[in-house]
This record gives structure tokens, C-alpha cells and sequence, in this order.
């Protein structure tokens, strides 16, 4: 509890404590975002900057509503941090409001900041100001918190970690179809820099990727049913936790009912049009994930002839599979094999199976069932499971040509990609 007045837990110290101990990670999302420090400590911002100069990679989001006339956003930038300054466009009360900090990126180290305390004078106090005309960072006259916060600090808890990381780069996503602030780069490049620096293995939380051609007619919709392999031989096969990379909003309330990836209800698919060729792009107006089912918009007819190419089948399944949230299984599932199915459903709810299956198929079927892997890109065409699908080569037995891409790039790469591409296992 943070008492006005300066009374309660020094919270400054605290978290000033972790950052200055930290040695992986920092990750911020923070509604008031300040340059808080007191007079006897160094100020946030230098406690940053040493953090990134000794090897720690650095994230920030922050509300634009809030940070649009205050100088730390770039200053955090300027110091290495990628930083998002976001901004909620539903109304003019709406904000990204959230209060989090995330440290750490190994089992022992992870470290969890939440609660209802914004990162300002007001809550913590603070003893430094921005100089515009010589434009540096000064100490000036201190501040006390005036108000009553309270802060929590969870340590160790793969769990919670996880699933807040996984929560920021989804809401960062999101923001970032929205706006681009300050030509930051995309949040896929972030987890691509987190991946590289830690290790897919390493981490509790693996960013998967599925494109399944499907033609929909309006209204329609499409959803993902499946499990992943419970070992590395796939003898039999489990459920896996899910959290979405937030591309749309009208697949959220579908999202919301469905945690789990399992053969049930399934997972929501968004509609994507990213196998648009590098021709139809430069001589047509194409939608991104703007759609909930068909968009007449991406159906360019000309004589009579719709140009596929313009991606208007694509649809696209983007989760974070999470481990089962101890130390013990941290990157258990990377790699790992799933199977799944793809049904379109119309307006009343009636699904529509691959042709070869009347039913929902459960279980081991190779030769039914496509599959895909955790932790990377997989292309996949519905009505097109009877065929056998060639598992991929373990990675270290790739060409090294042949080795997956990091998905950002994958993500690129099938922009131009035909769009009458067939199954795909393994690393796409």
C-alpha cells in the first residue's frame, strides 16, 4: 500500500531495485508513464539506459493520451527501448489503461508488477523535470505522492509471466493496426528480437501460426479445432492453452469463449487477405485483417473473374500456445506437432467439415487430419486433408535454406506467395 504523503512501501524502490538488477528483460505497459526518481536515487530513465547499455532488451507501451506532451516516450526510445505510444480511439475517455511491469525472462529471474498504480509523481513522487531549451533531464524541486496506490510484486511465477507477456503483445498488436507512432517497429519484429535473444526453447509461451485457404461466402466464418501432440513421437495428443495475437476485434467475443485448443468449439480464424502478389498491390487497394467472414472489398472482379490473388480465401489462426506454466516445462511444447481440423460455419450456427469427414474426427489421424507445429508458420487448404502430409525434418536436419524462418519474416515472405499453395506441415 502507497500512502499520500510519502508514507506505506517504498514502491519507487522496489521496482527501481529490479531494474537495477535486471539482466534479461524489461517489458512496461503503463497508462501514466513518468520520469519518476527521487532525490537520493538516479531517475527511471538512467536506470533504463544502464539497464540496455549492460545487454537488457527493453519494451515500453505506453497511452498517447497520456504521453503525447511529455518527453519521456522518445527519451525512453532514444535510450534503445522500442516504445509504443498508443492510443484508444473508441471515445475520448478510452485509454490503454493497464499498469503492468514485466522483468526477467528465465524461470528464476521473472517478475511481475500489476495492480492499480500508475508510474507518475503523483503516486510515487519524483524529483526530476525536463529541460526543452537544453533538453536533458534535471534534478529539480521533489515532489511526495499524494495519493493512495498499492502495487503487487509477484516473483518466480512462470504462469502469470507468460500470460501477461502474452497480453502485451496482443494488445500491442492490435494498437498497431490501429496506429503507427514514431515508426516503431512491429510487435512481430519484438517477439522476433525476444526469440533471438532468449531462445524459442527458453520461453513459456510460443507464437504460432496458421494460414488455411478457405472460400467463405458471406457471413460465414471459420474455426480451427485440433490438439497437440503430448510427446515427441505424437502417441497421443492433448489440449493447449491459448492466447490470441489480437488482429481483429470482431473475432474477440469467439476468442474470448475459447482458451483452450481442443476439439471442441475451436479456435476463431481471422480473415486475412496476405497472399495478395506484389502486382495486385500496387495496382489495388487491399484490406488486412479487415473482415469478420468475406469482404466484397478484396474481391476484385474483372471481366466477370475474381482475382484470387488478391487473397480474399486466406484466413489466419495467431496464438501465443502456452506452456503448462512451471519452470520444469518451460519450452516443452516448441516444436511440437499439432493436428487439426477446419470447419466454415454459416450465420445459424451450421458447420461445414473438410470433405472428408461428416463429423468432427478426434484423435490420431494422419492421414485425415492436417499439422502443423508450435512456434511456427503453417500453410494449409481446406477440403485437402485426405492427403498424406510429409512431416518436416527435425531442425538441426535441415539445409540450412530449408531451416524456418523467424515468423516475422515468414509473414512477409507469404505476401507473395501463390495463392493456390496446398497443405503445408512442419515450418510452413
Amino acid at each position: 500500500l502507497i500512502r499520500g504523503g510519502g508514507g506505506g512501501e517504498p514502491a519507487a524502490a522496489k521496482i527501481f531495485d529490479y531494474i537495477a538488477n535486471e539482466r534479461e528483460l524489461v517489458v512496461l505497459t503503463v497508462f501514466s508513464l513518468r520520469n519518476i526518481g527521487n532525490r537520493d536515487t538516479p531517475s527511471l530513465l538512467e536506470l533504463i539506459d544502464a539497464a540496455v547499455k549492460r545487454g537488457v532488451l527493453c519494451a515500453v507501451m505506453t497511452d498517447k493520451k497520456q504521453s503525447g506532451n511529455n518527453a519521456f516516450a522518445p527519451a525512453l526510445a532514444d535510450a534503445g527501448c522500442l516504445v509504443y505510444e498508443v492510443r484508444n480511439d473508441r471515445g475520448p475517455y478510452n485509454a490503454m489503461h493497464c499498469k503492468d511491469a514485466l522483468f526477467g525472462a528465465t524461470p528464476a529471474n521473472m517478475r511481475v508488477v500489476t495492480d492499480a498504480t500508475n508510474w507518475s509523481e503523483n503516486a510515487f513522487g519524483g524529483c526530476y523535470n525536463y529541460d526543452r531549451r537544453n533538453r536533458r533531464w534535471r534534478k529539480a524541486a521533489c515532489v511526495k505522492n499524494r495519493s493512495i496506490e498499492s502495487a503487487i510484486y509477484i516473483e518466480r511465477n512462470v504462469e502469470l509471466w507468460a500470460r501477461k507477456l502474452a497480453q502485451t503483445f496482443a494488445m500491442a498488436t492490435y494498437y498497431w493496426s490501429q496506429q503507427n507512432v514514431h515508426d516503431t517497429p512491429s510487435p512481430m519484429v519484438a517477439w522476433a528480437a525476444v526469440q533471438a535473444k532468449f531462445g524459442a526453447t527458453n520461453l513459456p509461451l510460443h507464437l504460432t501460426t496458421i494460414f488455411v485457404q478457405a472460400r467463405t461466402k458471406p457471413g460465414q466464418y471459420v474455426r480451427l479445432v485440433g490438439q497437440v501432440c503430448a510427446d515427441e513421437q505424437c502417441t497421443s495428443l492433448r489440449s493447449a492453452r491459448l492466447r490470441y495475437w489480437q488482429h481483429r476485434s470482431d473475432t474477440t467475443p469467439v476468442k474470448r469463449a475459447v482458451r483452450l485448443l481442443d476439439w471442441e468449439e475451436g479456435a476463431a480464424l481471422d480473415w486475412t487477405c496476405d497472399a495478395a502478389t506484389q502486382e495486385v498491390r500496387e495496382t489495388k487497394t487491399v484490406y488486412e485483417f479487415d473482415g469478420f467472414g468475406y469482404d466484397p472489398r478484396n474481391d476484385h472482379r474483372e471481366g466477370g473473374v475474381t482475382d484470387a490473388a488478391a487473397g480474399a480465401d486466406w484466413w489466419l489462426f495467431e496464438a501465443f500456445v502456452l506452456d503448462d506454466g512451471d519452470a520444469q516445462s518451460v519450452g516443452a511444447l516448441h516444436g511440437r506437432y499439432l493436428q487439426f481440423k477446419v470447419a466454415i460455419f454459416d450465420p445459424d450456427g451450421t458447420k461445414h467439415w473438410e470433405r472428408d469427414a461428416n463429423a468432427r474426427v478426434d484423435g490420431l489421424r494422419p492421414t485425415i487430419n492436417h499439422y502443423a507445429r508450435v512456434g511456427y508458420t503453417t500453410r494449409a487448404k481446406f477440403g485437402e486433408s485426405a492427403a498424406t502430409i510429409t512431416r518436416s525434418l527435425p531442425e538441426e536436419a535441415q539445409p540450412e535454406a530449408a531451416r524456418p524462418l523467424p515468423q516475422w519474416a515468414l509473414r512477409e515472405a507469404l505476401r507473395n506467395a501463390d495463392a493456390g499453395g496446398g497443405s503445408g506441415g512442419g515450418g510452413g
